[in-house]
């Protein structure tokens, strides 16, 4: 019976007790405001913060994070929004990615990596680099209603990247765009020119190891593929004009 008493008396205090949430990283450069998980209240967040499973951050104007996890490095430009979560069973960070630009870095062990959770569709990156940008499509009339219709853009600067939404998958290797939007499935990857590509690559090099300064300008994404209507579609290029003028 005393034995009995010792294992319930055990077992009432690991159900009792409520440990903190598992360090995951800090912010390695920038600025911006946390909202720290199980709180109300934001902070401000900067250099050598710590981050842990169920933060959520923000940018604003002029302001960006650099956030060194251990699956890679996240980098949230102005007035982006981002909530860390747990890891999944395949062993991808869950994160959700709410609005603005994102560059990601994955280059830690295969086990490892980001499983990005947007409005528009899920996207996995196991081993790469992808630069990223949300766009909420949602009049201003009608924003009261909830979250509406996102597309998201998505370029692949190195490794793969793949896209997921309504149970189809489209995997991007280096040099692919493609684009996801609300209730669609990912568009085909296109093929960007190599001059494009090395721009990507610049600006990307200049948010990962750049110094301490204001958010950068926001990424020229017009190369990715654009959606087009099934009305535009079916108009043919006016003679001597080239299509996409």
């Amino acid at each position: 019976m005393k034995k009995c008493g010792i294992w319930a008396g055990l077992l009432f205090l690991a159900t009792g007790c409520h440990f903190p949430p598992e360090e995951i990283g800090v912010v390695d450069d920038g600025r911006g405001t946390v909202r720290l998980s199980g709180s109300e209240t934001w902070k401000t967040a900067e250099y050598a913060s710590i981050l842990v499973e169920g933060d959520e951050l923000k940018t604003g104007r002029t302001e960006s994070l650099a956030l060194n996890l251990e699956d890679g490095l996240l980098v949230m430009n102005e007035n982006t929004h981002l909530a860390l979560g747990e890891r999944t069973a395949e062993g991808f960070r869950r994160a959700s990615y709410l609005g603005g630009d994102l560059f990601v870095m994955a280059e830690s062990s295969p086990a490892r990596g980001f499983h990005l959770v947007t409005g528009a569709g899920d996207i996995l990156i196991r081993k790469g680099s992808a630069i990223l940008r949300i766009d909420t499509l949602t009049p201003p009339e009608r924003k009261s209603e909830g979250p509406g219709e996102v597309r998201l853009q998505a370029v692949t600067v190195g490794g793969e990247v793949v896209l997921e939404n309504l149970g189809l998958a489209r995997t991007l290797t280096r040099g692919q765009a493609a684009i996801l939007s609300t209730g669609e499935a990912p568009t085909p990857p296109t093929s960007l020119p190599e001059e494009v590509i090395q721009d990507y690559e610049w600006i990307l090099d200049q948010a990962l190891g750049r110094q301490p300064r204001p958010a950068w300008s926001r990424p020229p994404l017009h190369a990715a593929p654009k959606r087009v209507e099934p009305e535009e579609a079916a108009e043919p290029p006016a003679k001597g004009e080239k299509e996409g003028d």
